[in-house]
């Protein structure tokens, strides 16, 4: 039987009306959960209130990125409980219409929403969380630090005493033991360069940087060559290795170019990687979501025993969350291609789904 553009509508608004319901309340439990957790970071630093509550909202959309796979299941097991419950469903398959003219709205949802957390949700996310953790650096950690990488290097400054700071940059970098090549670094004061200082390498010590075979430039005189060059920093390699760290402040348009920067310098890229493949991935997963919670809610209700599918149903989808995680780690540790490591778990739950469906749809 075709598909009645009415049934196809009512079953498109039942579903996401449960889907937004639920996201709207798990938003908000997690958004007042951050907000009680930012007042207290930031009781001894004298933040205004209205600030932590601009930082909270930042935060939404970076959060509703990893509730939405949960969002998706429990909606959907949600959705099709209620109307197998009220015999709307039974109804509809007494007139000819099949399992999967059920499903059919649903994991359209299911895939415009995947699709959507790609191309906008996840930008629009990194713009924010980017602003958020600018705003936590600020206001709560205190670290005047800023470290960049770009397309020319490594760029980082550090603020010094007399209203003096250093701009480092340097052409390569290399993370196993933080040493840096083709280096440059200029001294300002007062918005001004007063000095630059050339090296051909250098390293991260213990509370300082280390520099060889260096040329001092002061514009007036010239250039004077030392064997060495040391002076304190602040910053350690654990510093370094945060600024880099969230893969979720980075839009996926700009992915791919960022981790050519990243591999030109030297600094490792796979869990950049890895990460744009599970955003590649989520459409699948969504839809793999929701072929589980129809395998495990859309049985008549003279079966008997429907609460206890129900939460097996949620139990799987846990099952997939912890397992996706599992791989991913594996694919961190370089035992599995970032490929393998991302769309393993959608596809191996995808076929679960599909599999669970046939079953029912014959039994």
């Amino acid at each position: 039987m075709k598909l009645s553009p009415t049934f196809f509508l009512y079953i498109t608004r039942q579903y996401l009306f449960a889907f937004l319901t639920l996201m709207g309340l798990m938003i908000g439990i997690i958004f007042l959960f951050d907000l009680i957790e930012l007042l207290r970071r930031a009781a001894d630093e004298n933040v205004a209130t209205a600030l932590i509550v601009q930082m909270s909202f930042l935060k939404i959309p970076e959060v509703s990125q990893k509730l939405m796979p949960f969002a998706i299941l429990f909606s959907a097991i949600f959705t099709f409980w209620r109307l197998t419950k009220n015999n709307e469903l039974i109804v509809a398959r007494a007139a000819g219409f099949s399992v999967w003219h059920f499903l059919l709205p649903v994991l359209s949802v299911a895939l415009i929403m995947g699709i959507l957390k790609i191309v906008a949700i996840n930008p629009i996310s990194a713009v924010l969380l980017s602003k958020f953790e600018q705003m936590e650096d600020d206001h709560i950690s205190n670290q005047p630090e800023l470290i960049e990488l770009i397309e020319t290097g490594l760029w980082l400054r550090q603020d010094r005493d007399n209203n003096e700071f250093v701009i480092l940059n340097a052409k390569s970098l290399n993370p196993k033991d933080w040493s840096l090549r083709n280096v440059e670094i200029y001294h300002l004061k007062d918005d001004r360069v007063i000095k630059r200082t050339d090296a051909a390498f250098g390293r991260l010590g213990n509370g300082f940087w280390a520099f060889e075979n260096v040329l001092h430039h002061d514009f007036e005189n010239p250039p004077v060559f030392a064997p060495d060059f040391i002076f304190p920093t602040p910053i350690t390699a654990n510093d370094i290795e945060d600024s880099f760290a969230s893969p979720e402040t980075i839009s996926f348009w700009k992915l791919g170019s960022f981790v050519n920067s990243l591999e030109q310098i030297g600094f490792p890229t796979l869990k950049l990687k890895i990460y744009k493949q599970s955003l590649l991935a989520d459409p699948l997963l969504f839809i793999a979501m929701i072929l589980i919670a129809a395998s495990v809610s859309l049985r008549p209700p003279r079966r008997g025993r429907i609460f206890l599918l129900i939460s097996m149903g949620v139990v799987i989808g846990f099952l997939v969350f912890i397992l996706d995680n599992f791989l991913q780690a594996y694919g961190l540790g370089e035992t599995i291609p970032p490929f393998v490591a991302a769309w393993s778990a959608p596809f191996i739950t995808f076929i679960l789904g599909i599999s669970m469906m046939l079953y029912m749809e014959e039994s």
